[in-house]
């Protein structure tokens, strides 16, 4: 796009308000920078170099080696599950349970118990005793004179036979009987004999006749009917009717044989003599001298007293078993040992650690590895870190990733930074120190008047008032000259140049006729000199590049881009020259105004600010300033480089 189109554009673009606000721009361009200083910084941070220490840890063929490895880990492939295996198998064997079995067992214990002791000793003793020739002869000895073999013996086995037979054992059940009692109380009573009167006369023919030839009624009235009245009561009354019943009784008749007999007066004898100290005397004699009585035979209920107790005849049985042979044998055997080895090595916490680990089917969740992965996932899903690589791949970052700031001032401070500005031209500071202006000024440069800096905003004040200073011609060189305007100017010469990059700066141009603002940059010589931004007197905004000739004798070449200036003023602008080997491009608000790509200047050159009055010109509203907030340069890193 040519020049005049450009310049035509941005008249366009500035006509109906399309240019981007300098507050727009700026907060954009500080949004972004902050952004840019956060990915920088992120850059730099440990998180992001935790994040990528992950990555390559997880990216790598270490991490899925270790998780195929953990993963693969199987706890029948351990020498726990051998160890386990095996102490399974013994304690499933015959012989373990059987040992187990005994070992667990009250008969164990007893064994254990009478094993050696004195009880079991003495029981040998007895057994051994019992089974001698000696204990068979003392016991034969004793046992042919005994009780039995006495007469005595007869006659008591003689009363016991006819004690236990029915005629005696009936005999004294009746004679203890109830039915007894009433018959020998009722037999030779009154009552009985009146009965019995009375029966003989009721059974009489002499009574059966009369009750049946007398008339019913006059026989109840009659002597004979009450005999028979009182028979029949007499007949129903419990004593003669239980005497009538035991007299007709079988156990009654069988009583009678006996009752009196020669036979039960010799029961009743025997049973005496039996019942006798005589007999008692004479048994317990005998008795005393039978086997049962002896010490052979103490010995022997001792003996089978112990044979029949609990506890020896289980040690007996537990001693003769083929199990407890077997459990002798591996009771303190080896194999033992190793298994209450391999029981106790099942029952440890490193065991139980082991078999706990292989059996986890998370165990690789559980690793470090695993942590570092899942915290690598979250960090790759993190918006930090998407938002980090996204700017890293994009383009949005390029501009100042591009550029490098070279020189800067934001005015912070109450005063001037003298370190980065000085107050005259260069040349007049290094050959007299002092300031000048030139042969086409009106005023003259003060060092400190002219200026003023408040709320970070630097102001160039154009004012009336009379000085003396110096001037430039090239024919006569420096002279003094009153002057009826000052005004300040600005230049880096001593502190900052700079060829190639960018340069900006945010400035309100407050008008007034007859006065002048320039943004501008220059050399040793006054050629070559490029103007950023240049506010004439007659209220153009003009931007040029100057080259060859002197350019106070007008014989310099240049190139100028013009607009109005007035939608400039009283307002802030950013005005930016960009410049490198091949062309110099002009920027108000970031839009081009002006491009040239001949004649471009190849030599480092400094920042010049200054306000002045152009030669003939009377203005009559003064002050009048040009407000600076801030001027930035920038160098291509790649120049730098």
């Amino acid at each position: 796009m040519g020049n005049f189109s450009l310049q035509m554009r941005f008249s366009f673009l500035s006509a109906f308000g399309l240019i981007p606000s300098t507050s727009k721009i700026e907060e954009t361009e500080a949004k972004k920078i902050k952004k840019y200083n956060e990915f920088l910084e992120f850059g730099k941070s440990k998180e992001l170099a935790h994040y990528e220490k992950l990555k390559h840890f997880v990216d790598s063929g270490e991490y899925d080696e270790i998780r195929k490895k953990i993963k693969s880990l199987n706890f029948k492939n351990t020498d726990e599950f051998k160890k386990l295996q095996e102490f399974k198998s013994l304690k499933k064997s015959a012989r373990f349970k059987n040992y187990f079995r005994i070992k667990k067992s009250p008969l164990l214990e007893n064994f254990n118990k009478l094993d050696g002791s004195d009880e079991l000793k003495k029981y040998e003793e007895l057994e051994k005793f019992i089974a001698s020739d000696e204990f068979q002869k003392a016991k034969e000895k004793i046992k042919s004179h005994t009780f039995k073999k006495t007469e005595e013996y007869k006659k008591l086995l003689n009363y016991k036979s006819l004690k236990k037979s029915f005629g005696f054992k009936n005999y004294y059940k009746v004679l203890k009987s109830s039915g007894y009692q009433n018959y020998k109380t009722v037999h030779n009573s009154d009552e009985l004999k009146k009965f019995q009167e009375l029966k003989k006369f009721v059974e009489s023919k002499e009574f059966e006749k009369l009750k049946q030839s007398a008339k019913k009624k006059e026989f109840k009235k009659s002597k004979e009917f009450q005999k028979f009245q009182e028979y029949k009561r007499l007949n129903k009354s419990g004593p003669i009717s239980k005497y009538q019943k035991f007299s007709k009784s079988k156990s009654f008749e069988e009583f009678k044989k006996l009752h009196n007999s020669k036979e039960l007066q010799n029961f009743e004898s025997l049973e005496k003599f039996v019942n006798s100290k005589e007999f008692n005397d004479l048994k317990e004699k005998i008795k005393a001298q039978t086997f049962k009585k002896s010490e052979e035979y103490k010995k022997l209920l001792a003996y089978k007293t112990l044979k029949k107790s609990k506890p020896i005849k289980d040690y007996y049985k537990l001693k003769k078993s083929p199990k407890y042979s077997l459990f002798k044998e591996i009771d303190r055997s080896k194999e033992l040992q190793n298994f209450e080895d391999l029981k106790l090595f099942i029952a440890s916490d490193e065991f139980k650690k082991v078999e706990k680990y292989m059996k986890d089917k998370k165990k690789f969740e559980k690793t470090e590895e695993y942590v570092q992965f899942r915290e690598y996932r979250k960090l790759k899903k993190s918006k930090q870190i998407k938002d980090f690589y996204r700017l890293q791949k994009s383009k949005e970052f390029d501009e100042l990733k591009e550029w490098k700031i070279s020189f800067e001032d934001d005015f912070n401070s109450k005063k001037l930074d003298t370190e980065k500005w000085m107050t005259k031209y260069y040349w007049g500071q290094e050959l007299m120190n002092a300031g000048y202006s030139l042969s086409t000024d009106e005023q003259s440069f003060t060092d400190e008047n002219n200026f003023e800096i408040s709320d970070s905003n630097l102001r160039i004040l154009t004012k009336k008032e009379k000085t003396n200073g110096f001037v430039w011609d090239l024919n006569i060189g420096f002279f003094l000259k009153d002057f009826y305007y000052t005004s300040g100017l600005l230049s880096t010469g001593n502190s900052f140049r700079q060829k190639h990059g960018r340069f900006s700066a945010k400035i309100k141009l407050n008008s007034e006729k007859g006065v002048y603002h320039a943004f501008w940059m220059v050399s040793d010589k006054l050629l070559p000199q490029i103007d950023i931004l240049k506010y004439s007197a007659r209220g153009k905004l003009l931007m040029s590049n100057h080259w060859d000739g002197n350019a106070e004798q007008e014989k310099s070449k240049k190139h100028t881009f013009s607009l109005g200036g007035s939608k400039f003023c009283n307002k802030y602008f950013i005005y930016t020259l960009e410049w490198n080997q091949n062309e110099i491009i002009w920027k108000i608000n970031n839009k081009i105004v002006g491009r040239m790509n001949s004649n471009i200047p190849d030599i480092p050159m400094y920042l010049m600010l200054n306000s002045g009055i152009e030669k003939g010109q009377n203005p009559a509203k003064l002050p009048v300033s040009m407000d600076v907030d801030w001027v930035r340069c920038y160098i291509k890193i790649t120049d730098e480089k």
